[in-house]
């Protein structure tokens, strides 16, 4: 059975989990329809970037694909943001602990 609708990948019938496949099928319709900044809502609500089990689906739906197809573009355009902006984030994340680290041991030799 095929579901379609506005809550493909916001709802699960019955109240489940929502299904991996369906979350991938949701952004894919809000990455065609141009909704970048709904695509990165979506990743950060359902904290999808930090799951490695979405990231290898995602690439096993990539590579079971047929090459040149609009499918195949898609998920491959959807991976790369994923990747860019997830290494976009751990890179501020170090940042920002590294400007704290500098900070914290400026503190102990003013005090000292």
């Amino acid at each position: 059975m095929q579901r379609k609708g506005r809550s493909l990948g916001y709802e699960a019938p019955g109240g489940k989990p929502i299904p991996l496949i369906d979350r991938i099928h949701c952004l894919i319709h809000l990455w065609k329809a141009g909704e970048l900044a709904k695509v990165d809502d979506y990743l950060d609500n359902n904290a999808l970037r930090r799951q490695e089990l979405f990231k290898r689906f995602l690439q096993s739906l990539i590579e079971l694909s047929p090459h040149g197809s609009e499918e195949r573009s898609l998920l491959e355009s959807l991976s790369n943001h994923v990747q860019a902006r997830g290494a976009v984030k751990d890179d501020r994340q170090i940042e920002e602990k590294g400007l704290l680290t500098i900070r914290s041991e400026n503190d102990k030799t003013d005090k000292g």
